[in-house]
């Protein structure tokens, strides 16, 4: 009970206590007149987080360390103080309140009323999940993690942890540390234990994203922001990067503060309004490295849409510029002094000629010739409606309707416009100039992109209403017209709630996909959270944590390739596959030599996640764990996801293994996949694929055909293969005796192969019987990129007790053009 009123006390504060003081501060500036002070609430009040964290960064940077009731105090009695002082403007506040109340209430329509059923909807399945989820995504667990550090510490002076701290936490990027900061924020409330604090920011960011879209669109009347807040929660990426805890939640709406904060100031360029939208350009900055795009935007937008005497007023950019150097410049000034550089964002082994850290970037993402980066970079949200649903194609079509009418758009609509076509710029200079950081990564530009968009979406439909009044003001002689217009705007108004809901299908079909794997039940207001993975059976790391919870030695570490993961849910300390002090174990070309290292630094654990690492497929660690001479496969989790034990001492000699004989058939698959079935590949979950277009033919392997030709596979572009062994199709149980299971605790499979390029996977199927009957499970054993040449690919299998048979699949893992020949295989038994 003492827990859930702290968490309670800290969401108040937090999310009610001190928006309304970030309002009053504004509001004491600006002095808006009677129906203004509404508006700059929805502005300003959004900007609380990032208050809090700037003074929780004055307070982790004192040269003395202070008690953390002293840093609760300090910020609560300066949130009580700034409210003490707003009587007036709280007075206004609830006076402009009562006002749209009355007009809301007088404006009813059938359209309107279904357009706020649809975003009620939409924000209510959402929330849900920001409150229900748990915290699992690779960053937002790395958060955490670094703000637990920067918490125990006492100060932000062990930020970035370019050298790893004693639990063998290492985070070297220096982005500007505002997520960070409010975490530690919540964690002087609640404490470490409990994740309430990245609920609260990505519930707050959700409704701060609604505000200030209501705040720029303003003007245009209740159904564009409507439409605009419908375009933004119908984009999946949007809603899966907030409900996963990401930092996105914080920069995207940062990034719509600085777009309505610069169509402000061009409307009235005085330095009052100048000080507010400096303040968002510094939030933009400080929320996240690519905010500092703002600054371009800001200028961008000054020359284009200023008033006529911009190139005299001085004033009002320097006023912007300083403000927002003074809220978001910092750390940006403290890595030129500790690094020598203003971004610090990569590590020491990325840059390794062994690992091709970046080569198997380009590859897998697949952004190697122009055609590819363009996809990957300005046209990705439109060519990626699993990420972008319809969102890119709506603004689209609202931008070219809008640019008929440039001179009746808002400035809000204008400011947008500019900074979408910049990010569209910026993603073709990216592809042009092969510059990957641009366009590496959906989340860098073209979700940037997606504020803007939605405000020209709800733009777009303020325009067409106007259109409609201008071409029928007898509506506004004869209220009976108005009652004759109820079936039109019910149909119209179904029309795009159907709409809404085909745009968001594929986000809450993703929702409902997370709740059912991870369960809705979270310890929310409790300190219990870190216990979820050793409950949460569906979680693919959960019989990992569990295991070493119980096994593990505290005094041995654990070689991590998944150090977020670790850091929150593991047990004792770690090395981290990217730590400096692994750059001689990347340099490492024997098992029994790397074996040998890592035992010496009292390494006892290897944890691999299932993805591809380069750090891992192309290090000796993928031969080293293969090996059963100095490694023991202890646990296949879901997905891929392995623990390996290092042995005591290595065995004397190898596992007897039996080369694959002529009743070894291979089959291939090829065949186009549908949306559902792409999913389910992307999801490495073939069992659930279903297949179009296929064609399937059996070869015997390894110049038993007849021909002397071992198998090869030649897949086109945009078609997927896949070759398993065993006769009958791939979900029927294989026959062949050698695939028998039975009495066998542990086995190594080995495969070579010829001429081969493309990047594939490869699973291990186990049939057996269970109390609930036959199964089949997939265990993700082995991902990598193959180039020409002979490659040797070894993997560790445990089936499971109950399986009697098991099936090697290789599937090509994207839709690159790729070339497998298969040389030979062996089945190694103990």
């Amino acid at each position: 009970m003492g827990t859930a009123l702290v968490v309670l006390a800290f969401v108040a504060t937090t999310c009610l206590a001190a928006p309304l003081a970030v309002f009053i501060a504004a509001a004491r500036l600006m002095r808006p007149a009677r129906g203004d002070s509404l508006p700059l609430f929805l502005f300003m009040a959004p900007a609380a987080p990032f208050a809090i964290a700037l003074v929780m960064m004055v307070l982790y940077s004192l040269p003395w360390q202070t008690p953390i009731w002293l840093h609760l105090a300090f910020v609560i009695a300066l949130i009580a103080a700034a409210i003490a002082m707003g009587r007036d403007q709280l007075a206004a506040l609830r006076a402009d309140l009562s006002d749209a109340r009355a007009r809301l209430r007088g404006s009813f329509s059938i359209t309107g009323f279904i357009l706020g059923l649809v975003v009620l909807g939409l924000s209510a399945t959402t929330l849900l999940q920001v409150l229900s989820l748990p915290v699992i995504e690779n960053d937002s667990l790395e958060y955490l993690a670094v703000a637990r550090e920067v918490f125990r510490a006492g100060s932000l002076s062990v930020y970035p942890l370019t050298q790893s701290a004693p639990s063998g936490m290492f985070a070297p990027s220096a982005h500007p540390p505002a997520i960070h900061l409010f975490l530690v924020w919540g964690s002087s409330w609640v404490g470490i234990e409990n994740f309430a604090p990245s609920r609260v920011l990505a519930a707050f960011c959700l409704f701060g994203m609604m505000s200030l879209l209501a705040a720029g669109l303003s003007r245009e009347g209740l159904r564009s922001v409507a439409v605009a807040i419908i375009v933004m929660l119908c984009t999946p990426i949007y809603v899966l990067l907030l409900v996963g805890y990401h930092v996105d939640g914080l920069r995207i709406m940062a990034v719509a503060g600085a777009i309505v904060a610069m169509a402000r100031v061009i409307e009235n360029p005085d330095k009052r309004t100048a000080v507010l939208a400096g303040v968002w350009l510094g939030c933009a900055a400080f929320s996240h490295s690519i905010g500092v795009l703002c600054w371009v935007l800001a200028a961008f937008a000054w020359l284009v849409l200023g008033p006529s005497d911009r190139f005299r007023r001085f004033g009002v950019p320097l006023v912007i510029g300083i403000v927002a150097v003074a809220i978001g410049g910092a750390q940006y000034v403290k890595n030129i002094i500790i690094l020598g550089v203003p971004l610090h964002d990569h590590v020491a082994v990325a840059g390794l000629p062994e690992l091709r850290f970046y080569e198997d970037l380009i590859d897998i993402r697949k952004l190697a010739s122009f055609s590819e980066r363009l996809t990957a970079g300005p046209l990705f949200g439109f060519a990626s409606p699993d990420l972008f649903g319809i969102t890119y194609w709506v603004g689209l079509a609202a931008f070219a309707f809008l640019l008929r009418n440039w001179t009746a758009i808002g400035v809000t609509c204008r400011v947008s416009i500019l900074w979408f076509l910049f990010i569209s710029i910026l993603g073709f200079i990216g592809a042009a100039f092969n510059i990957t950081l641009l366009i590496k990564n959906a989340r860098y530009l073209p979700l940037t992109a997606v504020p803007a968009l939605a405000i020209i979406a709800g733009s777009a439909v303020a325009q067409l209403e106007r259109r409609r009044a201008s071409r029928h003001p007898i509506y506004v002689v004869f209220p009976i017209e108005r009652v004759l217009a109820i079936p039109r705007q019910l149909a119209f108004g179904a029309l795009l709630a159907g709409f809404a809901f085909v745009a968001a299908r594929w986000t809450i079909d993703q929702s409902i996909n997370r709740l059912s794997l991870h369960g809705a039940r979270l310890d929310f207001l409790s300190a219990g959270e870190r216990a979820f993975p050793r409950r949460g059976s569906n979680y693919n790391a959960a019989r990992i944590y569990s295991y070493l919870e119980t096994n593990a030695d505290p005094r041995e570490r654990t070689l991590t390739f998944f150090q977020p993961g670790t850091a929150i849910y593991g047990t004792g300390s770690w090395i981290d596959q990217h730590d400096d002090q692994m750059i001689p174990f990347y340099m490492l070309a024997q098992p029994d030599a790397a074996y040998a290292w890592l035992r010496d630094r009292n390494v006892r654990y290897v944890f691999v996640p299932g993805y591809y690492l380069s750090t891992f497929s192309r290090s000796v660690a993928e031969q080293l764990v293969a090996d059963e001479r100095y490694s023991e496969l202890l646990i296949n989790d879901k997905d891929g996801w392995r623990l390996y034990r290092l042995r005591d001492e290595p065995l004397a000699a190898r596992y007897a293994c039996a080369q694959l004989d002529d009743r070894a058939v291979f089959e291939e698959i090829s065949y186009r996949l549908g949306l559902i079935s792409r999913l389910a590949h992307v999801s490495a979950r073939p069992e659930l694929i279903t297949y179009s277009d296929e064609q399937i033919r059996k070869f015997r392997p390894f110049g038993q055909d007849g021909g002397g030709v071992s198998p090869k596979l030649t897949s086109p572009f945009a078609r997927t293969h896949r070759v398993y062994t065993g006769e009958g199709p791939v979900w029927v149980e294989p026959k062949e005796e050698w695939l028998s299971t039975s009495g066998d605790s542990l086995m190594r499979v080995e495969i070579e192969t010829g001429d081969s390029q493309g990047y594939f996977i490869i699973y291990v199927g186990e049939y057996g019987d269970s109390a609930t009957g036959p199964f089949q499970r997939y265990a993700r054993v082995w991902d990598g990129i193959l180039e020409r040449g002979t490659r040797k690919i070894s993997f560790q299998i445990r089936p499971d007790a109950q399986s009697r048979k098991f099936r090697v699949l290789i599937d090509k893992l994207n839709h690159a053009p790729a070339t497998l020949t298969l040389s030979a295989m062996k089945v190694c038994r103990n």
